[in-house]
């Protein structure tokens, strides 16, 4: 068929014509399975690496020293039993702390606490010291005083030798009070108050 100078050509059958391309992408299915899949993974991350151990050292004071290393401290609180795994750890420190990483002093951990929140404390100087009352009743000499606070297990810096001899020319002058005092209290702290 000729119709001026355009010339249109017969159509061809519908058989010989192929099947448009579909695009092809991800199926629901195939979407659904991969999130299945990520929060799994996600779910044993967590209970392997992030979750607290069942010996967790409740009631517990950590020491962390100024000049202390990341891997030091991972270390310590592996052995302590406060974390799962000493990588995983570091590397919640690292993304909590960036540069700054651990900050020295002395940290309560009350209760069973995740690594992230350890590391969280760690890197944002968290302590949650809380104050440990003690009462010196009237009438104790330096050694009944001393053994008042060496009976309070709390006291984690409290040598009785060192107050002994602090406190032993203060003999008589030590008033009998109640205190609300740190934990990290030291011999000389005590005698100053």
């Amino acid at each position: 068929m000729e119709s001026g100078s355009i010339t249109y050509l017969p159509e061809p059958p519908r058989e010989e014509l192929l099947p448009s391309p579909t695009p092809r992408g991800p199926s629901r299915r195939n979407m659904a399975v991969a999130v299945a899949a990520i929060v799994i993974v996600a779910a044993i991350a967590y209970i392997r690496f992030d979750a607290p151990p069942a010996d967790f050292p409740s009631d517990t004071i950590l020491r962390i020293e100024k000049g202390d290393t990341l891997s030091e401290v991972a270390r310590s609180l592996g052995r302590e039993g406060a974390i799962r795994s000493e990588f995983a750890f570091k590397s919640l420190l690292v993304l909590f702390g960036g540069t700054r990483g651990v900050q020295a002093g002395d940290y309560y951990l009350e209760s069973p606490e995740s690594a992230a929140t350890i590391a969280w404390r760690l890197s944002h100087s968290l302590y949650e010291l809380k104050n440990i009352r003690v009462t010196i009743p009237e009438g104790l000499n330096v050694k009944e005083i001393a053994a008042v606070f060496a009976k309070q297990k709390k006291f984690t810096h409290f040598n009785m030798q060192e107050f002994l001899k602090i406190a032993s020319p203060y003999e008589g002058y030590l008033f009998p009070d109640t205190y609300l005092l740190l934990p990290n209290v030291a011999a000389q702290d005590i005698v100053d108050v």
